[in-house]
Order: structure tokens, then C-alpha cells, then sequence
């Protein structure tokens, strides 16, 4: 599997057990790079930016049962906020715009329809966003993340973040001012969210929340921070606002760009669209469970194939030798410390010896077929050895079954009622264009009803 590295002046490419050896195992003698954070959570770490095994693990912890698939698969709570958002929100304003005869742009929306669901996940839907109905406040968000996460600022973040210490010695900032207000935008909203939830915990007695409406995972977040007792308390509020706010960030790649992707391929494959349908009606019950989406060949290889081509963290992923670390061999290559290594998943994606025509969108590429002909999810061990959307081993995207979840129900509420064509592909018409999900870039799908 490729894997890039750099230190210094020298660069090399590896493929030989590159990824299986530094990425998939719990090996202390390589960490994540630090990250820096011009704002009023710099030095407040997440599980994201923890840096060596035992922090990530004490902050992983914290919220990994209900993320769990064996937790969503069974949450009332989920249930509601997805029922609401998919079946009030979403698909009566598909409905109203088929009607109408008018294209709806689906990127900005299923962004939204991701913030709304993880925020409404950890606050509750009363204290959530409604950026699937309110189309002013999704853009204020939009544009502040796309001013805090522009390429400029996320590269000095990641590669020079020296450079932003030796600036703020003479009182300076490396970063935009964009970058800087927009970062300082996105964590007053979660502030306010988070004293909202409060609020309403200090509202309720232990028996009266109301399913969806309860900041469920916001308190469960912040009594585990409180009991592993190793946050003063006084920062016990910037570490949980910290937390859910890189979970938030987080949703624009997931469940933003990549159910966009799978929803243009469906637009663009009359076949396809049409066994997924098939799928749809012969489900037993009216709304089905996660269980039984799950069981799904088709709608599992549209979701699997969709993540491969355009996978959630399709950028570098980096590692680095820490200062104390063993020399040790990387196939023909020494990894001494201070080295750096980067694995791609859009690389790793494309190997065409693990998947033939790999820049082909196949999603019958991840289904089998039983004794009796029946089709069923399954693949070769090499094709799912090398799928990386989220990662592998101790760090491997702690939401992954989350976005599974919400791919799988969001795709049954939409093709279970209409069917989709393309009115403008915008930059997923475009061959080669890598599509980053900022506010300017667009797809437009007409609906009708199935």
C-alpha cells in the first residue's frame, strides 16, 4: 500500500506493509503530528489531536459506546433525530421543489443535513441546528468553516506550526484574519449550544427527557470527562466544547461531499437507481430499521463505493518518529526520528490490482453472490485490507458506523420516495476536480416522486 514520507530534504514512496505496519497497529514508537489552533480552545486538546497513545485512548473512551454500532442500531434517540431530519425536513422539501419543478443544489443541503445530525446528536434536536430549513444561518456557518479551514492556514497548521510560535513572540499572527474570525464564529456557536444543554439539564429531572430532544450525548460526554478526573474543572468546559466541535467540523467531508457523490452516481446510473428502489419495496416495514438497511447488498455497495472514490479524509494522513523513537525499517527504508509518514486514501483507493477499473464507480464491486444466487455484502480480503476512509487500527475514525448510519437512512428516505435526475453537475461534472465542499460548489438534482 503507498505510503509517502519526508524528513528534511529527503522524500521516498513505499508500498511494501507501509500502512499495515505504521497505521493499523497501537505502535508507540509513531504519533500523530501536532496541530496548532489560533483561538480560545489553542492547547485544548481532543481525541483527534492528542498526541500519544494514552491520551487518544483516555479521550476516545469517552463517547466510543455510543458510537458504536451496536448502540445506534438500538437508540430511540437516534431514531427520532434521524426520522425528523430525513422525514420533516429533508423529504417534504424535496417533495415541494418536485412539485415545483425546480432543481434543489443537494452539496449545501446534505452538508447541512450532516451538522444537523451530529449537533442534534450531542445537544439534542431543540438545541441542534435546523440547517436543512434555515438556509441564512447554514450559509453563516458554511462560510466560516470554509474561511477557518482554507488550504493557506490548514497547511501552516499542519507543516510550519514553529513558525506561528516564533510570530506570536512579537505579538503577531501567522493566520488570516478570516481564518481567525471564522474559527472564533464556529466556537461561540457550539459555546451557545453547549450552555443551552446545560441549561436544559439543570431543566430536567432524570425521568422527563424527551426522546431527540435530550442532550444525550453532551451529557454523557461531560460526566466521562468528569469522571476520569484528570481535566482541572475550570477547563472542563473548553475540553468538551473542543471535542464536539472537531466532531462537528468534521461532518462536511462525511456526510456532506461523499452522500453528494453517491447521490450523483445514482442520478447517473438509471440501473442502479432502479435495484436500489427494488431493495426499497421489499423491505418488510414502513420505516425500516438500521438492521434491516444494513442487510442491504446494494444500498451497502452504493454507501462502500462511495466512500472509496471519495473517501472521508482523502488528504495525507501523517505520522511522525518521535524524538525518542527506535530506528526501524520501512521496506528497503530506515525510519529514523523526526521522520514523517503520510498515507492517502485516494491513492490507496486507486490500486488497480486490488480494484480493477478503479476509477470506475462499481458498487457490485462489494457484493457477492450466495449457493443460491443470492446477492449478499462481501469482497475479496484484499479490497477491504485496502479500504481507508476511515483510517485503521487504534485511530481509525471513531464516527465511521455513524456515517454509515446516517448514509444508509438518508439514502432509503430519499429513493424510497423519488427517483433523481441531474440538472447541473457543477464541479462533480467536471473530470479531475476534487470537490471540497466549500460554498461556491454546487450540484443540482431535480426529484420525483417514485
Amino acid at each position: 500500500m503507498p505510503i509517502l514520507w519526508r524528513r528534511t530534504r529527503n522524500s521516498g514512496s513505499c508500498i511494501a506493509d507501509g500502512v499495515a505496519r505504521r497505521y493499523t497497529s497501537s505502535d508507540k514508537r509513531m504519533s500523530v503530528l501536532a496541530q496548532w489552533s489560533d483561538s480560545d480552545l489553542k492547547n485544548i486538546p481532543n481525541t483527534m489531536s492528542s498526541l500519544n497513545p494514552e491520551s487518544h485512548a483516555l479521550r476516545r473512551r469517552r463517547l466510543a459506546n455510543i458510537y458504536s454500532k451496536s448502540w445506534l442500531a438500538i437508540s430511540a434517540h437516534m431514531q427520532m433525530i434521524t426520522e425528523t431530519i430525513l422525514q420533516k425536513r429533508l423529504t417534504p422539501l424535496l417533495e415541494r421543489s418536485g412539485k415545483a419543478g425546480e432543481p434543489v443544489e443537494m452539496l449545501q443541503l446534505n452538508i447541512a443535513l450532516g451538522v444537523d445530525v451530529v449537533s442534534s446528536f450531542f445537544f439534542g434536536l431543540d438545541s441542534g441546528s435546523n440547517f436543512v430549513e434555515d438556509c441564512d444561518s447554514r450559509r453563516a456557518w458554511m462560510i466560516a468553516y470554509a474561511d477557518s479551514h482554507n488550504h493557506r492556514d490548514m497547511f501552516v497548521r499542519q507543516e510550519l506550526p514553529w513558525l506561528e510560535r516564533a510570530f506570536k513572540l512579537f505579538g503577531l499572527s501567522i493566520s488570516t484574519r478570516k481564518c481567525r474570525e471564522g474559527t472564533k464564529f464556529l466556537e461561540r456557536w457550539c459555546q451557545e449550544r453547549c450552555s443551552m444543554s446545560d441549561e436544559r439539564l439543570r431543566e430536567w429531572t432524570v425521568d422527563q427527557p424527551s426522546k431527540g430532544d435530550y442532550p444525550l450525548a453532551y451529557n454523557h460526554l461531560k460526566q466521562m470527562v468528569e469522571s476520569q478526573k484528570v481535566v482541572k474543572m475550570k477547563d472542563l468546559g473548553r475540553e468538551v466544547q473542543s471535542e464536539i466541535l472537531d466532531h462537528l467540523v468534521a461532518t462536511r467531508d462525511a456526510f456532506g461531499v461523499t452522500l453528494t457523490f453517491a447521490m450523483f452516481q445514482i442520478s447517473c446510473n438509471a440501473e442502479i437507481q432502479r435495484a436500489l428502489r427494488a431493495e426499497f419495496q421489499a423491505l418488510p416495514a414502513l420505516t425500516p430499521s438500521p438492521q434491516q438497511l444494513d442487510n442491504l447488498p446494494v444500498l451497502h455497495g452504493i454507501v462502500k463505493e462511495s466512500l472509496r472514490l471519495r473517501p472521508t479524509h482523502p488528504e495525507g494522513q501523517p505520522r511522525v518518529v518521535p524524538q525518542d523513537g527506535v530506528v526501524e525499517a520501512l521496506g528497503t527504508y530506515k525510519l529514523t526520528p523526526g521522520t514523517r509518514i503520510y498515507s492517502y486514501p485516494w491513492l490507496l483507493h486507486r490500486k488497480e490490482d486490488v480494484f480493477p477499473q478503479a476509477e470506475v464507480w462499481n458498487p457490485y464491486r462489494w457484493i457477492e453472490r450466495d449457493e443460491d444466487d443470492q446477492e449478499k455484502k462481501g469482497c475479496s480480503k484484499e479490497m477491504e485490507n485496502a479500504f481507508w476512509a476511515f483510517g485503521k487500527g487504534s485511530r481509525i475514525c471513531m464516527g465511521n458506523h455513524l456515517v454509515y448510519y446516517v448514509m444508509k437512512s438518508a439514502l432509503w428516505a430519499v429513493y424510497s420516495q423519488f427517483g433523481s435526475t441531474i440538472s447541473d453537475a457543477g464541479v462533480f461534472g467536471e473530470v479531475g476536480r476534487f470537490v471540497s465542499g466549500n460554498p461556491d460548489e454546487i450540484l443540482r438534482m431535480m426529484f420525483e416522486t417514485a
